[in-house]
């Protein structure tokens, strides 16, 4: 939800080991990362007494093109903050925004090649106590403020995607009946395509997954011809892993309908809890990844250090500290999986750990970014299968390994991820276990993979 009108409720380098023996995996993968080829029952036996969970990584499944798609930010930046080195490192893809914002912003997103939404209803406002659009048979307020965007957006030669009421399924953001709402919808359609008739329209944001709503929505939007070009709701919770059903679920109600969306975005994702979690937000990640859904903004929430009248300031949505600017754990599990280039990879999960990665022949790189959500803290086995897939990144048959933790910190900056492990091991039969060690319930790792003395 566009979350400024909610409450908040927020809650040195490692000593670098290789172990290659059963003693030595045993006593030091409690502080350090350790590698072990997958030889013999012995290894997998070290393997499963150093590490409770197992994550595997299938270099044999490609699961098409990296692209990002789950970089984007509810408001985020402005026309010069935060700097080159902090926004367009994290590759966004998608920004969402108030109209003052999405105009002053537009030329800095498209430079970064990514798309802008604008909340219409953020222009009318949502008044506690009326008018709401249609009070009184009055639609004149509501129609302006439609018909006065798109047509500036028109003159000025910007491509918006009209985001044309953010959550009306909450008291906080609409305060009339149901079909006063899809009154007003339709005519906030029409009028946007009526002026620009290549106009891109997004809804309707519910504030939560809701099939039957958005079932009951898309039937009335087809009979009175005002579908969006794409179909979006809100989702701040990924824990029970429903995000790809629920992208599927509602796929599969418009192929039954014959509505002929193509295009479903998440607009705004991560709650006030897991905002600042590096884990939680690779689980976002792995989750929105998994949907292949259009786009998703990073939601922003409430921070100590603002007033109510500048939490809009809040840049990247949260994930750099309020005041200077300084990347939180969050910002590093986004640069990872910015970092992330290439094909996509199959990542199978364990009961508490997910992650997304890539491998890259042009760079002779594989990367991945693993989040922990939950679960007692210690070492998890990172399984590596199919290697002889990615032959590029071996040099004298080894490869050159490198972990880093991103410890959560809350609200306090995080100068840099841990250094945990920088080795090059030898692959037998394809295959590695790698254990990442001191692997907290909100932490998340970043792992590259390279030739040895490539990095």
């Amino acid at each position: 939800m566009d979350s400024l009108s909610r409450r908040v409720n927020c809650k040195a380098a490692c000593h670098i080991v290789l172990c290659l023996t059963v003693t030595c995996l045993a006593v030091g993968a409690a502080t350090t990362g350790s590698v072990l080829p997958l030889a013999a029952d012995q290894a997998n036996s070290a393997s499963t007494q150093t590490a409770g969970e197992e994550v595997t990584v299938d270099f044999a499944t490609d699961l098409g093109p990296v692209t990002h798609r789950a970089s984007g930010f509810l408001h985020g930046i402005t026309p010069t903050a935060p700097g080159h080195d902090l926004a367009e490192a994290l590759k966004p893809r998608l920004f969402r925004s108030a109209e003052w914002r999405a105009f002053a912003i537009y030329e800095r997103v498209k430079r970064m090649g990514a798309r802008s939404q604008v909340v219409v209803s953020d222009s009318y406002g949502y008044p506690p106590n009326g008018p709401w659009p249609g009070d009184g048979g009055d639609w004149r307020r509501w129609e302006q403020v439609v018909g006065g965007l798109v047509t500036a957006a028109k003159e000025n030669g910007y491509i918006f995607e009209w985001d044309i009421w953010n959550e009306p399924d909450g008291k906080d953001f609409w305060g009339r009946g149901r079909e006063q709402f899809l009154e007003t919808w339709r005519r906030g359609v029409l009028i946007a395509r009526r002026i620009d008739p290549k106009a891109i329209i997004v809804g309707p944001s519910l504030a939560q997954y809701d099939r039957e709503l958005l079932t009951s929505f898309l039937l009335y939007a087809k009979e009175h011809r005002v579908l969006p070009d794409i179909l979006s709701w809100h989702e701040f919770s990924c824990a029970d892993r429903q995000i790809p059903a629920h992208v599927a679920e509602m796929r599969a109600v418009m192929a039954r309908n014959q509505i002929a969306i193509t295009r479903i975005c998440l607009n705004e994702v991560i709650n006030e809890d897991d905002e600042l979690s590096p884990g939680a937000t690779t689980w976002f990640f792995s989750q929105l990844e998994a949907a292949r859904v259009d786009g998703a903004c990073h939601a922003t929430w409430r921070e100590p250090d603002a007033d109510a009248g500048k939490q809009g300031d809040r840049l990247l949505s949260g994930i750099l500290t309020y005041v200077d600017q300084q990347p939180r754990s969050a910002w590093w599990a986004y640069k990872g999986y910015a970092d992330i280039t290439g094909r996509l990879v199959e990542v199978r999960p364990s009961t508490t750990v997910a992650g997304v990665a890539g491998t890259d022949r042009r760079h002779a790189e594989a990367r991945l970014v693993l989040g922990r959500m939950g679960g007692a803290p210690g070492a998890i086995a990172l399984r590596l299968i199919h290697l002889d897939k990615a032959s590029y990144l071996a040099k004298d048959g080894k490869v050159h390994i490198v972990a880093q933790r991103i410890p959560a910190m809350g609200w306090n900056a995080l100068v840099r991820p841990v250094p945990v492990m920088a080795e090059d091991v030898k692959p037998q039969q394809g295959e590695l276990v790698v254990t990442l060690p001191e692997f907290g319930p909100s932490d998340a790792y970043l792992v590259e993979m390279l030739q040895p003395g490539g990095g």
